[in-house]
């Protein structure tokens, strides 16, 4: 059903151990997405029964959205809606707003264009788990859809191993499924 390639998993196989994970952790996730506009939403609900586990999502794609549908201050927001302060108010505000376990925010710059070379393939990632934030930059030189799909998979593959480090699979399994 779901192919591996090389020893190395692929996105799809790598999205279906976070779907069934979080479903034996008994958890539920939303994503709050700029840079990679809905592709994280997207990847988690392609797993059958991914419902039980994914409430929802907000693509805050525009400064405007990201001020008036979540709240974000625009101080934060003023010179630039892409940088950490900004993805850490968005997963905060997105799960205040979803209510669910873990909250997912990305913002960043894929391409081709952007008002600075330097700022140009940053990502900034930040995964809301239980009241408590850890947040992550990467930067990605592909074109726009490369950058986008390695966002993708970076957060995939970033949020199985929090979940596996935090233990949190010793100490949240439903009915001993593991």
């Amino acid at each position: 059903m779901v192919s591996k390639e090389s020893g190395k998993y692929t996105k799809e196989r790598m999205t279906y151990k976070v779907v069934h994970l979080l479903d034996i952790l008994n958890m539920t996730i939303s994503t709050v997405e700029s840079a990679t506009g809905g592709g994280i939403a997207t990847e988690i609900t392609s797993v059958p029964g991914s419902s039980g586990i994914y409430k929802g999502s907000i693509i805050a794609y525009t400064q405007e959205v990201k001020e008036k549908l979540l709240k974000i201050d625009s101080n934060l927001t003023f010179n630039e809606s892409v940088n950490m302060p900004v993805t850490l108010a968005m997963a905060i505000h997105g799960n205040k707003i979803l209510k669910t376990d873990i909250t997912i925010a990305t913002t960043g710059f894929f391409g081709p264009y952007s008002y600075s070379k330097d700022l140009l393939g940053n990502f900034n990632l930040v995964i809301y788990i239980n009241g408590r934030a850890e947040c992550y930059f990467k930067r990605f030189q592909v074109d726009r859809t490369g950058n986008r799909t390695g966002a993708v998979v970076f957060t995939l593959k970033t949020l199985y191993k929090i979940l596996l480090k935090d233990n949190l699979i010793l100490n949240r399994t439903k009915e001993n499924k593991i």
